[in-house]
């Protein structure tokens, strides 16, 4: 096998042979310091890999004569390397080959031996020449990271859930059995039934001591390894609540199925409920009617639970705009199904049928009169059809939000919980929510002029939240107002930034037509909507140490009605390394003072950035954000593929910053395919119109995904694909750092479908380069390996929405020097018209003996 080093356009040509590195027990005498991987789980470590695969470090110290030692995990393991570097390499212990020495050198690819194993758990090292070891750093070793549910009864079910528990993070599956561990009053074990590499599911023992247990996991035979910074709540199994018939005469001559307004009767059933400190008020079959305009509040433990879904209508008649259920927290609503007498036009009318909480604006709330936060909401069994939206959020922070086992049917929304950009007691939250096994199907509401329409669900942040098993039918007709209205989603999930995203699982959901209705038609949306930064700008470091940073310049202050101040606002934001000693870094604020600002990071950082040499922006990310095992259909039948504004529909997209996020084991079928954006934007004089914002990748995998056909493979407007577009704003007072360091593009199957540029892996900019003169290098270290493209060939597709396509390319670098440094490994091109058109700046291409079926080893890969 041997390594092509070719650098893009104009790019000199060399090639070596990397057996010659396996054998390497020498090193030169020369004093330096060990290199420094960053090794912190969850935060920008490298994760997995497998025989024959590509790993990206990030680090510092690195240089070409670096060697790389692996060995195999077992209990009761020392951290200690090995005496010496191996010389010949085997499945436990070896050496991987080093690929490229980053430039800067602040990072390090390495090619994993085929004798790798990706289901045992290894420990690595990178050895200098000065045989100078780094600490260890660990691959496909099991970790957790939270559970759900947050809560559980000592032997009850909760919330419908089933007793189990979910551990979702890294590595969870492997060659040994998968344990999960209890820890707390009493120590519990239980052996994973279910799980794959992402989550490890087990059945709870039938009763467990109520307290607090900490949570492990272990494959047999290595160490537990503890989830960090949670712990599982086990409450005492409740007492049964009392029960209220709504038909009970203490409450009024009120009945299903006879057309007069219940609405007296059920706000004396709530005010008889609350007085007994809580309870259930029960609804019979049939169908029960609600004309008070005003709606009703459910005070804390008061619950309404019908006979089923299909036998217990609520159904509203009032005329004004408000929700009909305010739900103040502890509250259940179970086995009822809702309609509404009013027909919507407007996305302005389309009134919720639940609100979570008080405004966050309502002066009960500033006061403390008012709960300024949800929580322990369960909403279950229940179905909503032909209302304007289902349930909605008031601003407050939620926690604990169960919605199970529902169906979804609203004019505008299904779930609306984007949150408020500001509070005037606290940031908006979504935590420890489960929302699994609901049905959404779409409404009526479409806005063509404005690319607008129904959406499922949008959320405005997450802190543990498992969005798992749901289905986004956009085939179904049966919740719109008319018949004759066109069925489908303008986006089916969708997720805005009122908070950070952080470990979210998108996991098993079906989605359906996301592209029949207008507007971008996206399938899985992730979008910087609401986002705040500290900075109008990338800034610089004063100082710094293991666990704080000290920047450079004014931190902007916090929205008018922010009434925490400048000392709090920016808690829980995040501080990214985008430049210098410690690229590509993310932390998490835990405190801070002001001007100039003094942030205290979580965790401590494995490089240090050095003043006057690191720059660093702040802002809100997407970090533990695993999208997987998704199925997308876009294809006619059963969609209609009637987007009217423009041949889009499908896709998942991550259109804000990210860290530590996987996209993978999705399908899509006839759609936009995978879309990343890396970009960056200030506010200048220069560029007036310019906004600051920014879109930075890091440690993004997107793997064993299958995109299979586009929307429209006849239209240049119609991109599929992986793709990934990037750019940066035209000002010379504010030039760019990197947006994306080490996203990793392996394993994806990619058939008749590519991107703006014609390719089916394609990274393209799609506006300013930075300031001119100067290049910049934008994405750093991107990797594309292993994966296979068929069938991307024939004619150039008609011209449309202003772009031009002039081929059908495997794999299509573009930007010149804002692509610096991209590994090309393994990856098979068959039946493509173009194998490689690079026009990047010192790509690697790393190739073997054999080129047939390569994309970028073949003779004929031109400079793009």
């Amino acid at each position: 096998m041997k390594i092509r080093c070719a650098g893009g356009r104009g790019g000199a040509v060399a090639a070596w042979t990397l057996a010659a590195f396996a054998g390497l027990t020498a090193f030169a005498n020369a004093h330096a310091a060990a290199p420094i991987i960053f090794n912190t789980p969850h935060f920008e470590s490298p994760v997995r890999g497998g025989p024959d695969d590509i790993v990206f470090l990030g680090g510092a110290g690195f240089k070409g004569s670096d060697q790389v030692v692996y060995q195999e995990m077992r209990e009761g393991d020392r951290n200690a390397h090995p005496a010496a570097v191996p010389t010949q390499s085997t499945m436990e212990l070896g050496t991987a080959t080093v690929i490229k020495v980053g430039d800067p050198p602040y990072s390090l690819t390495i090619l994993l031996p085929k004798v790798f194993a990706a289901d045992r758990s290894y420990r690595l090292w990178v050895v200098n020449a000065a045989s100078e070891w780094s600490q260890p750093f660990f691959l496909n070793d099991p970790r957790p990271l939270w559970v759900s549910p947050a809560n559980v009864y000592a032997s009850r079910d909760y919330a419908r859930l089933g007793r189990r528990i979910r551990v979702v993070g890294r590595n969870l599956i492997s060659a040994g059995a998968l344990r999960i561990r209890l820890r707390g009053p009493q120590t519990y074990t239980m052996s994973a039934s279910t799980g794959d590499e992402y989550v490890a599911e087990a059945s709870l023992p039938d009763r467990i001591a109520p307290g607090l247990y900490n949570i492990s996991v272990a494959q047999t035979g290595t160490a537990w390894t503890d989830v960090p910074d949670q712990r599982l709540n086990v409450l005492p199994d409740p007492a049964a609540p009392p029960r209220f018939e709504l038909g009970d005469p203490r409450f009024g001559s009120c009945g299903p199925n006879d057309d007069a307004d219940d609405s007296a009767c059920l706000e004396k059933a709530i005010d008889t409920a609350r007085q007994a400190g809580g309870g259930i008020i029960e609804l019979a079959a049939g169908t029960w009617m609600f004309d008070r305009d005003a709606g009703f509040v459910l005070p804390p433990n008061v619950s309404l639970e019908g006979a089923g879904a299909e036998k217990t209508t609520v159904h509203r008649r009032g005329s004004v705009n408000g929700p009909l259920l305010l739900l103040e927290g502890n509250n259940m609503l179970s086995k009822l199904g809702f309609t509404d007498g009013q027909r919507f036009t407007r996305f302005e009318d389309s009134r919720p049928v639940v609100q979570l909480g008080h405004r966050w604006d309502d002066p009960g709330v500033a006061s403390g009169k008012l709960p300024g936060v949800v929580r322990d909401v369960v909403i279950t069994d229940t179905r909503f059809r032909r209302v304007g939206m289902a349930v909605k959020d008031a601003g407050l922070p939620i926690e604990r939000l169960i919605v199970t086992h529902n169906d979804f049917g609203g004019y505008a929304r299904g779930l609306e919980l984007p949150g408020a950009s500001h509070s005037s007691r606290t940031l908006y939250r979504i935590d420890d929510a489960v929302i699994r096994w609901n049905r959404f199907v779409p409404g009526s509401f479409i806005d063509i002029p404005n690319g607008q329409g129904v959406i499922a669900t949008g959320m405005g942040a997450s802190r543990r939240v498992d969005f798992s098993s749901n289905t986004a039918d956009g085939t179904s007709t049966e919740a719109l107002q008319d018949p004759k209205d066109p069925p489908g989603w303008r986006a089916a999930f969708f997720w805005n930034m009122n908070d950070s995203i952080e470990m979210m699982l998108l996991a098993n959901n079906h989605i359906s037509c996301s592209g029949d209705k207008a507007g971008d038609g996206e399938a899985v949306a992730f979008d910087a909507n609401n986002t705040t930064y500290g900075y109008q700008q990338a800034v610089d470091v004063m100082a710094s140490d293991p666990n704080s940073v000290t920047l450079r310049g004014e931190l902007q202050s916090a929205p008018a009605a922010w009434a925490g101040g400048n000392d709090s606002y920016y808690i829980g934001h995040w501080v990214e390394v985008l430049a210098g000693p410690g690229m590509g870094q993310t932390r998490r604020i835990q405190r801070y003072r002001a001007n100039p600002g003094a942030f205290q990071v979580s965790p401590a950082w494995d490089v240090v950035p050095v003043p006057g040499q690191t720059k660093i922006i702040l802002g809100r990310q997407f970090w533990q954000t695993y999208v997987v095992h998704n199925e997308i259909n876009q294809a006619t039948p059963p969609c209609r593929k009637g987007n009217p504004n423009g041949p889009k529909g499908g896709e998942i997209t991550m259109w804000a910053s990210s860290a530590d996020s996987v996209i993978a084991g999705n399908r899509q079928f006839d759609t936009s395919g995978l879309g990343f954006t890396q970009g960056y934007s200030v506010h200048t004089p220069s560029c007036p119109t310019c906004g600051t914002r920014a879109a930075v990748q890091v440690a993004l995998e997107i793997r064993e995904n299958v995109v299979q056909g586009e929307y429209d493979w006849g239209s240049s407007c119609s991109l599929s694909g992986i793709h990934g577009t990037f750019g940066a704003s035209p000002t010379p007072e504010a030039p760019p750092p990197i947006v994306s360091f080490g996203v990793q593009i392996t394993h994806n199957v990619i058939e008749h479908s590519d991107g703006l540029g014609g390719g089916a892996i394609d990274l393209v900019p799609t506006w300013h380069g930075g300031p001119e003169p100067i290049r910049y290098p934008l994405i750093d270290n991107l990797i594309a390996a292993h994966n296979t493209i068929r069938d991307v060939d024939g004619p150039s597709p008609r011209e449309a929405c202003h772009y031009v396509q002039r081929g059908r390319i495997g794999i299509r670098i573009a930007g010149g020097a804002d692509v610096a440094g991209t590994v090309l490994y393994g990856n098979s091109c068959e039946k493509v018209g173009m194998e490689l058109a690079d026009g990047g700046n010192s790509t690697t291409r790393v190739c073997g003996g054999v080129t047939r079926g390569s994309c970028e080893c073949r003779v004929g890969a031109k400079a793009d």
